[in-house]
């Protein structure tokens, strides 16, 4: 066990499981979103979504340093491009409500 540590979620989406065997999806985690962890096991983190209290497994590499967050995706799809220009290389696709941190 231990203490509560805030993550954010680093992917475009990971599924929050019942139990580790991924059989049974409690919901979706986007990008950004704060996922507390309350125990590590191996690959996977079990706590619960912030914003819902969602509580399940996910795995680990889906979470990164808690960041907070100023803005929400309010489209359906977002781009994030490697320089601020539309024909830079693409990095991730978000999807609506994304929070992100614009500075």
């Amino acid at each position: 066990m231990v203490s509560p540590l805030s993550k954010n979620v680093i992917k475009p989406s990971c599924f929050l499981y019942k139990n580790k065997s991924t059989t049974t999806i409690e919901t979706e985690a986007i990008f950004g979103e704060t996922f507390v962890v309350k125990h590590y096991e191996k690959k996977w983190s079990y706590g619960y979504l912030e914003n819902d209290d969602y509580y399940g497994w996910i795995l680990s590499d889906c979470l990164g340093d808690h960041c907070k967050t100023n803005y929400k995706s309010s489209k359906k799809l977002a781009f994030i491009y490697e320089n601020p220009d539309p024909k830079s290389k693409k990095i991730m696709t978000l999807y609506l409500n994304s929070c992100v941190r614009v500075v």
